[in-house]
């Protein structure tokens, strides 16, 4: 029996206070991804040329995204424990979420959009995955084109208004949709149901796998 729950948060962070400069901090952190940004970084870097100096950015993890991007306000992160990728995700306004649409990135979740909902940051995404949780306009912003991807990270660079207007969306969907305490009943009767059958089950796997069962032995 499969049973698949979505990404909720235990907790709900703070509401996000804004700093009060020009600056617009750009966020990517993510593994495995050079597939995926490779589509979008000559346009990336088009749209960055043309702010200079406004435009800042946080990566944390991909050096080859990193050293790519062509900004020189660039601050690279290795790969660090989530309390820390956390707060570094939390002082960013804007953060890239780009899939390619394969089987394989259809079977992601939509955590990083929970996650930067959580701390403020609006987001710019694909639809592979994301096209699911976010509404377009209301709580981030999603691009179907290169040509999309230009224009709405200019429209997100060049309007803060409406670039907090949607992060603070997407903070309340999140708040009132996809925390842990609104959901742990479902999951908890699904464990309770697991292992009411857990006899039936054990069988079933001994059957399929008969080494586990020798392993016993």
């Amino acid at each position: 029996m499969w049973l698949f729950f979505p990404i909720n948060w235990p907790i709900s962070p703070p509401p996000r206070e804004y700093r009060q400069n020009n600056t617009v901090k750009l966020f990517f952190g993510a593994l495995n991804r050079q597939a995926d940004w490779q589509a979008i970084l000559p346009t990336l870097n088009q749209v960055l040329a043309d702010y200079g100096e406004q435009i800042a950015a946080q990566v944390i993890h991909d050096r080859e995204f990193f050293e790519a991007l062509a900004i020189t306000n660039k601050v690279f992160e290795p790969f660090c424990d989530y309390e820390r990728y956390q707060a570094l995700l939390r002082t960013c306004d804007i953060a890239l979420l780009p899939l390619n649409p394969t089987a394989f990135n259809s079977m992601k979740s939509d955590l990083k959009f929970i996650e930067c909902a959580g701390h403020g940051v609006t987001v710019l995404a694909s639809p592979t995955v994301y096209e699911a949780s976010i509404q377009s306009g209301e709580t981030g912003l999603i691009y179907n084109s290169l040509t999309e991807f230009s224009a709405q990270l200019r429209q997100l660079i060049e309007n803060p208004s409406f670039r907090q207007q949607l992060a603070n969306n997407a903070y309340q969907w999140v708040k009132q949709n996809r925390l842990l305490a609104q959901h742990y009943r479902r999951r908890w009767d699904w464990y309770c149901q697991m292992r009411d059958e857990l006899p039936r089950l054990t069988q079933e796997l001994w059957q399929r796998v008969p080494e586990l069962r020798q392993n016993l032995n």
